[in-house]
């Protein structure tokens, strides 16, 4: 069951008020049984390796806390997912790998939100080995922790104790948080149907066979598609929070408005932020401080591992890598010149006024520039598309060059054509960035809440009307899903 489904909309209804229903000491029964029906509607097999790894992480740090077995498990945390993520790719350069092919998994296919789970697994077993949190004694709840099917398929990914101080709440559904649920589940449905399902309409032709398209044509793809990866991944999210509520569960917000952030640094805060925390808690901090003596180029290793370590992260592809590796020059270069421009905008108040504005304008087009290298399904496309897109950005006049008279010919027709009218695309997209903004900031979610019901429920209406006019019906899969 898909997020953007009916049937899990069906089926998140139904289990939410059974578990409003269910009596305290067995809530955390219920949602574990609720959620492994929902991960059993993909795959028998793959719960019951999720099912191990929950129980073999639980009995290690359940009687293993204060020993160094912990680290161990941490490791064959990361083997088996590296086992399943990398696995047909090595298979090609290195054909003795076929000899550990497991039976079970014959098909090698990457189990449902194994990425998430696996990284919540490890968080836990090296939290409780180094004394943040204790050892979780019941089982059922740490399992149903661990397999929470709100966040399974995509995160976010939550922190054990977290969830777990909420679980143990007692929690009955009222109609204020079953209204602040739903309403983030239908802006989530509304990111997904009317902006990325249909940015990826015209997106998906021109990155597949970008050669075909004026150069125009190809660099307004390259800024759909970062508005497309946007409203695909905070969709699911939305979706996953708001279905957490339903549950008592207040699940990490992982998005905080990126584009608009005033540099790289800060726009790997704002995005997919559980992520980015865990790497740093578990990734870039312990090896900074094993790096500390070297200063500067510590730091600047720790950057290249984390950044690269968030490329790889998304599969064994090189432009995965390389887009790894961009933001890690990208955010090195942040970190090397931001005492610089910060004392030289502090003394020219007037540039300091304009940079506010331009900062995020520079930002957004290094990040949709790395993106290219995430979407282009090999490295030859990626640089075609680069390379295309590069004729109107590099030299104005070629726009309107014999070889390419008309590069931006065509694309309000192609939007026509192939997705919704492009004045709705536009309009969708100007009511998510509000509502993100609104999201992220407290007087402006507090000035909301604080509306009538009837003044909030036009808002509503609005986004459900828009839905049901303008979607397609059909929906794509989410981006992030396979990951």
């Amino acid at each position: 069951m898909l997020y953007n489904s009916l049937a899990f909309l069906s089926f998140l209804l139904i289990t939410a008020n059974i578990y409003t229903r269910t009596p305290a000491r067995c809530k955390p029964a219920g949602l574990l049984l609720f959620s492994y029906v929902f991960y059993f509607t993909w795959s028998c097999t793959q719960a019951i390796l999720l099912a191990l790894l929950t129980l073999s992480t639980y009995l290690v740090s359940r009687f293993k806390e204060k020993s160094a077995f912990p680290i161990y498990a941490t490791f064959s945390l990361l083997a088996v997912l590296a086992y399943f993520k990398y696995f047909n790719s090595l298979s090609h350069f290195f054909p003795f790998v076929h000899v550990i092919q497991l039976d079970f998994f014959s098909n090698n296919i990457l189990p449902v939100g194994i990425s998430y789970y696996i990284f919540k697994l490890i968080s836990y077993t090296l939290d409780v080995h180094w004394g943040k949190i204790p050892a979780e004694r019941c089982f059922i709840s740490f399992a149903a922790y661990v397999s929470f099917f709100p966040q399974i398929l995509s995160g976010p990914i939550q922190r054990c104790g977290d969830f777990l101080s909420q679980l143990q709440r007692p929690f009955n559904l009222s109609w204020l948080q079953t209204e602040r649920g739903l309403r983030r589940i239908l802006l989530g449905l509304f990111k997904k149907f009317l902006i990325a399902d249909q940015l990826s309409n015209f997106v998906s032709p021109v990155f597949l066979s970008p050669q075909d398209y004026q150069s125009g044509l190809v660099l307004v793809a390259i800024y759909a598609f970062a508005i497309q990866l946007y409203a695909d991944f905070s969709g699911i999210i939305d979706m996953a929070v708001g279905s957490g509520r339903l549950f008592g569960i207040e699940s990490p917000e992982n998005f905080k408005t990126p584009f608009f952030s005033q540099n790289i640094q800060a726009f790997w805060r704002n995005w997919h932020i559980t992520l980015t925390t865990w790497l740093r808690d578990y990734l870039f901090t312990p090896l900074r401080m094993s790096l500390r003596s070297l200063r500067n180029i510590g730091l600047y290793v720790c950057i290249f591992f984390n950044m690269t370590a968030i490329g790889v992260w998304h599969g064994p592809k090189l432009t995965y890598l390389l887009f790894g590796l961009i933001h890690a020059f990208y955010v090195s270069v942040s970190v090397a010149t931001l005492k610089f421009r910060e004392d030289f905008f502090e003394t020219r108040p007037l540039l300091g006024l304009i940079r506010k504005f331009t900062a995020p304008i520079i930002t957004f087009h290094l990040v949709a520039m790395s993106f290219v290298f995430f979407k282009a399904s090999d490295l030859k496309t990626a640089i075609l598309v680069l390379d295309k897109a590069s004729m109107p950005l590099i030299y104005l006049p070629s726009l309107f060059n014999n070889s390419d008279p008309k590069p931006f010919f065509g694309l309000t027709s192609l939007v026509a054509a192939e997705t919704r009218p492009l004045w709705v695309i536009l309009i969708s997209i100007s009511i998510m960035l509000i509502a993100d903004w609104a999201l992220s900031n407290q007087k402006a979610a507090a000035f909301f809440n604080r509306r009538s019901f009837w003044w909030r429920w036009q808002a509503y209406w609005l986004l459900l009307v828009m839905l049901l006019l303008f979607s397609t019906g059909g929906s794509n899969q989410f981006i992030y899903f396979k990951f």
